[in-house]
This record gives structure tokens, sequence and C-alpha cells, in this order.
């Protein structure tokens, strides 16, 4: 009597994690007091998701919530400077009339 081979299976305890970080710095990248904290949470979901889908193709596990943490977590840094430096001010090489009058009275001090 034979028993059949089953693929192994398991549990793939870096998926969750991934995809836990990535949520919460996607969501923390709107705030504007928490912008720059929520890198510190992108970066392990990018860490994470990566390691995960490694470990994923071994247990045949978590390979869906690696990629969506991962992903979140690029997502969640890109957001963070987009907002980070969309907040800071405007762009001094604007066309806008309120910037390049700004400009023109700075370059007329200078002078």
């Amino acid at each position: 009597m034979s028993v059949p081979l089953t693929p192994r299976t398991g549990r793939n305890g870096l998926a969750e994690p991934a995809l836990v970080f990535g949520i919460i710095s996607v969501i923390g990248s709107f705030a504007l007091f928490l912008n720059l904290i929520t890198v510190l949470f992108a970066f392990p979901a990018i860490v994470c998701g990566a390691l995960g889908y490694r470990r994923s193709k071994r247990v045949h596990s978590g390979k869906g919530k690696s990629l969506w943490g991962c992903g979140l977590g690029l997502a969640g840094v890109l957001l963070t400077v987009t907002m980070y430096v969309d907040t800071s001010g405007g762009d001094p090489l604007s066309t806008d009339s309120e910037n390049s009058a700004v400009t023109e009275n700075s370059a007329a001090a200078i002078r």
C-alpha cells in the first residue's frame, strides 16, 4: 500500500505582516503628521513581501498576500514621497503668475 505524495503545504509567516505593513503604509501616507513615519512601515512591507513570495514557492501558501504587501509597500513609499514633495512648497521653476512674481521679486532683491 503506497501513500500518494502531496505537495508540501505550510504556513507562510511573512505574508500576513507584509500585507499589514503595506496597508498601514498606504493609509498613513495620506496623513500629513504621519507622512514620513509611514516609510518605516513601507520598507518592512517590501522586505517581508519579497521574502514571503520566495517562501510561498516552497510552502505553496501566501503568494497573493506577499505580492500585495510588497506592492502596497512600494505604493506607500511613492505616495509618501509624492505627498511630501507636494506639501513642501511650490516649484520654483513653475510658470504660475504667483510663483513667477515671487521669483522676480527675489531676483530683484539679490541685485
